[in-house]
């Protein structure tokens, strides 16, 4: 009998709200080219307000068998840290908790 042995393994997720190298990018070689003109949201390289559920996308690959929450402002950090621990260390599964940073 074949045993797979795996370790699980908690992921935090710094989400920032967005990706801005691939336009610093173009912007270095074509500054005033036909993409210069487009938002990051536009070039498909912004995750913005309506940005999918990362923590949820995670959870679905697994065919759920991880767990995981998006955190934003005024979420309980506390209590879902403690949650997404419990999950890695008594039930022996990934967590995944992606926490959504304010713009400032």
């Amino acid at each position: 009998m074949t045993h797979i042995w795996y370790q699980p393994f908690l992921t935090i997720v710094l989400n920032n709200g967005g990706w801005k190298s691939p336009k610093l990018s173009m912007l270095g070689v074509h500054p005033e080219g036909y993409g210069s003109k487009f938002t990051c949201n536009q070039l498909s390289v912004g995750f913005g307000p309506d940005m999918p559920d990362y923590a949820g996308i995670a959870v679905a690959a697994t065919g759920g068998w991880a767990w995981g929450k998006r955190l934003t402002a005024g979420s309980p950090l506390e209590e879902t840290m403690m949650e997404a621990v419990r999950i890695v260390v008594d039930e022996r599964r990934c967590a995944i908790v992606e926490c959504v940073l304010e713009s400032t």
